[in-house]
């Protein structure tokens, strides 16, 4: 079995945050219709996300 990835490099800043480098690894392989700035995006609000709910915990 043989499984093509794609990393995605850049930059993450949050307000109240260091700006900081993180690297993704997905199987969005498309960078047209999948580009780096979405898929880092996408990151950021799911951290968010996972934040808010560890408060409600």
């Amino acid at each position: 079995m043989q499984l093509t990835l794609r990393v995605v490099r850049g930059c993450v800043a949050q307000k109240g945050f260091r700006v900081r480098p993180v690297t993704r690894v997905t199987t969005l392989l498309d960078p047209e219709r999948y580009p780096d700035g979405e898929i880092l995006r996408a990151y950021v609000r799911r951290w968010r996300l996972e934040m808010c709910l560890d408060d409600l915990k």
